[in-house]
């Protein structure tokens, strides 16, 4: 991809990021449906940052007090894309030790959070470890070295036990997040019985053929919903929501088993 073709949100965020964090940047790396399928009408614009040291407390107020007018809120009318930065240090990612340690990380679910003046601490973090594989199969380089000469190869066990380890939380927060938590699932489901990551429409696609007809519908809602062909209304749908969710669990504990 010509970086001049780059999202403008993402040309916002490395600018800010190397001129705040400047030669302390070993690499910005873009991934996610940016680089992988297309970008979709409600995709985020997906980031992550190595440095050569840690950010410092003030670094990263100044960041989010920057990210917080760059990054589009959730449902903006004004087709601002919402932002999701990762910052790790590179004795973090060389080599990679599970779960791998964020130092910090920007998204607009932490929208509120940030605005009350609340940054999380660093943090060892299970799907760190995905995002790194992300970022290792597919990303484009928008400063610094290559991927691959920063981050060591993820082993997919890693991927796995990130898996399992992630599933109870992303099961309990699908009411009022339910068209994500069903292709994240869809899409953890696909990575464990095929051993490769792809994109969440891709991977809900593959799930509704593999589901029964009334969960089948539910997938093909929620993939809809992120490709913009149907609104996303959910209030309706909770109970059959639920089922598939804990369908999928199911599916996925299973597996998980099967690979120990």
């Amino acid at each position: 991809m010509n970086q001049n073709f780059l999202p403008q949100e993402a040309k916002q965020a490395k600018e800010t990021l190397l001129e705040l964090f400047s030669n302390s940047v070993v690499g910005i790396y873009l991934f996610g449906s940016t680089v992988v399928g297309g970008l979709k009408p409600k995709s985020d614009v997906d980031l992550l940052v190595v440095l050569d040291r840690e950010p410092t407390a003030k670094e990263k107020e100044k960041l989010v007090a920057i990210l917080l007018d760059i990054s589009g809120s959730i449902g903006n009318g004004k087709f601002v894309r919402p932002l999701e930065i990762s910052i790790v240090t590179r004795t973090s990612v060389d080599p990679v030790i599970y779960p791998p340690r964020l130092e910090f990380i920007y998204g607009e679910w932490l929208r509120e959070s940030f605005e009350n003046g609340h940054i999380d601490e660093p943090c060892n973090e299970a799907d760190l470890a995905i995002v790194l594989k992300k970022v290792l199969d597919s990303s484009l380089t928008l400063s610094g070295l290559d991927a691959s000469e920063v981050i060591k190869p993820i082993p997919m066990n890693y991927i796995y036990k990130a898996m399992k380890d992630s599933l109870p939380g992303l099961v309990e927060s699908f009411q009022g997040d339910e068209r994500n938590v069903l292709l994240t699932l869809a899409r953890m489901w696909f990575t464990l019985a095929n051993g490769k990551i792809v994109s969440k429409d891709a991977a809900a696609q593959w799930a509704e053929a593999m589901l029964e007809p009334d969960h089948s519908v539910m997938m093909r809602y929620a993939r809809l919903g992120y490709l913009g062909e149907v609104p996303d209304i959910w209030e309706d749908k909770q109970d059959q929501v639920k089922e598939l969710v804990v369908y999928i669990e199911d599916r996925i504990s299973n597996i998980c088993t099967d690979k120990r």
